[in-house]
This record gives structure tokens, sequence and C-alpha cells, in this order.
């Protein structure tokens, strides 16, 4: 009984070279998309976070303050205006007063990116604390004061409402994540922002 052993042909041997290598090429695609996507995932998490504790101070200052400033700008809005054009560079600082102190929020530049600084100034202008936030590859923070022109009911007396926007924005350049641009907002109402103390809890004001 004899047995014989069949060579491969050059030509098959060239086709299973030709599909391992797509098969590994696919696998390693798909393998560095994956870490690529999960770095992403990491990346705007630790943002987020980061984010979370400078809107939580802010917050905190805005409730315990007497009144906002975001560097002598603001914006109204109408009673008519059914559009907020928030696009355009707004202010890059903004600052919280109460009776016998300021606290202010700026940007700070270093040589490899920026932060976040709170400063608490006692009543004669004396730094009595500094806080500086490190938010990964922050681009901006920006802050506007709004002023909206309202109105219970048509026959009702208008009033202002205040509301506070902050604006804080991350920019990645890292090749294994992607060049992105990530755009943290929140809105803050309350008394502090208002003409008035009482529009949030009834109306009219009492008379006596």
């Amino acid at each position: 009984m004899k047995i014989e052993f069949k060579g491969f042909t050059m030509v098959e041997a060239l086709m299973v070279v030709l599909v391992g290598s797509f098969m590994m090429l696919t696998a390693n695609f798909m393998l560095s998309q994956g870490v690529r996507t999960s770095l992403k995932g990491q990346d705007q998490l630790e943002t987020i976070r980061a984010a979370s504790s400078v809107f939580s101070q802010l917050r905190k200052d805005l409730l315990a303050c007497d009144s906002v400033n975001t560097d002598n700008v603001h914006k109204v809005v109408t009673e008519s205006d059914t559009l907020l054009d928030l696009a355009a560079p707004l202010p890059e600082k903004i600052s919280f007063f109460i009776r016998n102190a300021t606290t202010t929020y700026s940007l700070k530049i270093h040589p490899k990116g920026k932060s976040l600084v709170r400063h608490a100034y006692n009543a004669l202008g004396v730094t009595e604390r500094v806080d500086e936030f490190a938010i990964p590859r922050m681009k901006n923070f920006e802050a506007i004061k709004i002023l909206k022109v309202q109105r219970v009911k048509t026959a009702s007396p208008k009033f202002v409402q205040g509301q506070l926007f902050i604006r804080i924005a991350v920019e990645s350049s890292d090749p294994n994540i992607g060049t992105s641009t990530i755009k943290l907002s929140s809105f803050f109402v309350t008394s502090q922002l208002s003409s008035t103390q009482w529009w949030n809890y009834h109306y009219p004001p009492p008379t006596n």
C-alpha cells in the first residue's frame, strides 16, 4: 500500500498567506478601534467629572452671594426674542459679591495648558483663599449674565429674570483619541440674578 503526499502549489500557498494576512489586519483594526473608543470614553468621563466639580462650586458661590458680574458684560433677552445667541466669544471671568467678600473665577494660562482659578477676597481686597481647578485639556471658560424680560401673563407688569450661563470647552488632540471639542454648559437661575426677590415664589408681590 502506497501513501502519496500531495504538496501545495504556489498559488494555493499564496492564497493562504493572503487570507491569513487579511484576517490579521482585520483583527488588528478592530482591536485598535476598540482601544481608541475606550480611551476616548475614558477621556470624556474624566473631563465631565472635573467640570462637574467646577459647576458644583460655582453653584455654591452663586447661592451664597448677593450679586453677580460677568466682566461688566450681559445679554438682554426681550419678550419677543425666541433665540439666544451664545456663539460669540463670551467673558472669561465671573465675580460673586457679598457684603464683605468677593469671589472671582478666571482662566490661568500655563506653558502646557489652562486651568480655572478661584480667588476669594475679603472686604479689604486681600486674597484669603485660592483654589485651582485642573480640567484636562481645557480650551476656554465662558460666563455670561442673561437678563430675560418677561411677565407672568399678558396684562401683568414686566419683570427681569436673571440667568447665568456657564460654558467650559475642552479640546483633545491626542492621536489615540482623535481631535474633538467637548462643550459642557449649565444654566443657573436664582433670586440673586433677578431684579425681584419674589418672582419665583408668588405673584403679585405682597402689599405690606
